[in-house]
């Protein structure tokens, strides 16, 4: 068990480690082009207030901590005072951020993202951390976007669209998704066009029947003495004779977790779960599946074959290890690169012997 002095440099190093992140994300916010000179102030002031802080977590005894709020200016004094006395007052780290409470609402990918590597979910989170979207993002938004509109316009056609019109909404789409400050790339259009032609030949069919599109839901998920919500978009819904079929697109390369879903795939079967409360049928007849866009490939399973109590255990532990605050990294996960240091010094803390 630690004692109290330990705590209170817990605690402090803990802080150290969040106001640098939180100081970081103020810079990053600050290199975006469009910010009003409103939002330029405000987040000016934030980054001060927070630099302001730094040196009260450096004191190392109460006459240098009175010091310190001695030579603050006057306008930030009272709120650094009430700071400097929480971080004294030995508030454990965890207490400075603490875990969401119940009843969570979630998302199909704050699910996933906590699965594959806790830290990720609460930098992102929990933090509010966030990363600069890629080139690779902005790919898969616009083939997204692009066969929504096609598809919404396939359902009230009098003639069915052509490829020609698929690839013209995919190149409206770029323009309008494009940043302003980004310059058109003929090399993006180009994959665009192909993605999109190598879609049309490979995927589309004129006897498609798509009843929902980009259909959102939001279902009941109990855990406990609580009842939480989970979150959903469902890029197509199509029926045929042999039921429902709940469609994800994949703009990423084929992989045999895509190709050969599992009984227990985590985003199929929320799916199934949001698609049953949708139509309030527990046993719908159909399918889930993935389509892959790149190469024209299917990944399908059928409604009857998710094992939805492995889903379930799935999803349990998501919602059980926020609900704890356990935010433990995925020693194979690679998206914390950028804050490979601030985690060394963490996991010095805790060779010492010293828990979070």
């Amino acid at each position: 068990m630690e004692d109290d002095g330990d705590r209170v440099c817990t605690a402090r190093q803990r802080e150290q480690f969040r106001l640098r992140h939180e100081i970081y994300a103020i810079l990053h916010a600050l290199h975006s082009h469009d910010l009003s000179a409103d939002r330029i102030l405000e987040l000016q002031n934030q980054l001060a207030e927070h630099s302001l802080r730094l040196p009260i977590l450096a004191a190392k005894n109460p006459a240098e901590l009175e010091a310190i709020l001695r030579n603050i200016p006057a306008e930030h004094r009272d709120s650094l005072e009430r700071y400097a006395d929480e971080i004294v007052s030995r508030r454990p780290w965890y207490d400075l951020l603490p875990a969401p409470r119940a009843p969570l609402t979630l998302t199909y990918s704050q699910i996933d993202q906590y699965i594959r590597c806790p830290r990720c979910y609460w930098l992102q989170n929990v933090v509010k951390l966030r990363e600069r979207s890629s080139i690779g993002a902005s790919f898969g938004q616009i083939v997204h976007r692009t066969l929504e509109f096609f598809y919404k316009r396939f359902q009230q056609r009098e003639e069915a669209p052509t490829v020609d019109d698929l690839i013209a909404l995919g190149r409206e789409s770029y323009r309008d998704m494009r940043d302003t400050n980004e310059p058109w790339s003929n090399k993006m259009e180009k994959q665009i066009e192909q993605a999109l032609r190598n879609y049309h030949s490979q995927l589309h069919s004129d006897s498609i029947n798509p009843v929902y599109i980009e259909q959102s839901v939001t279902f009941d998920y109990p855990l406990g003495e609580h009842v939480h919500r989970i979150k959903v978009r469902m890029d197509r819904v199509d029926f045929d004779r042999k039921g429902h079929h709940v469609i994800d697109y994949k703009t990423s390369k084929p992989s045999k977790a895509r190709l050969e879903p599992k009984s227990t795939d985590l985003q199929l079967g929320v799916y199934l779960l949001a698609f049953s409360a949708f139509v309030e049928d527990d046993e719908p007849s159909g399918s889930a599946q993935y389509w892959l866009t790149r190469t024209g490939e299917r990944g399908i399973i059928d409604f009857a074959d998710i094992k939805l109590n492995g889903v379930r255990k799935k999803i349990d532990r998501a919602i059980e290890g926020i609900l704890d605050g356990n935010w433990e990294k995925n020693l194979k996960c690679r998206n914390c690169e950028l804050l490979a240091d601030g985690w060394k010094n963490e996991r010095e803390i805790s060779e010492a012997g010293i828990s979070p």
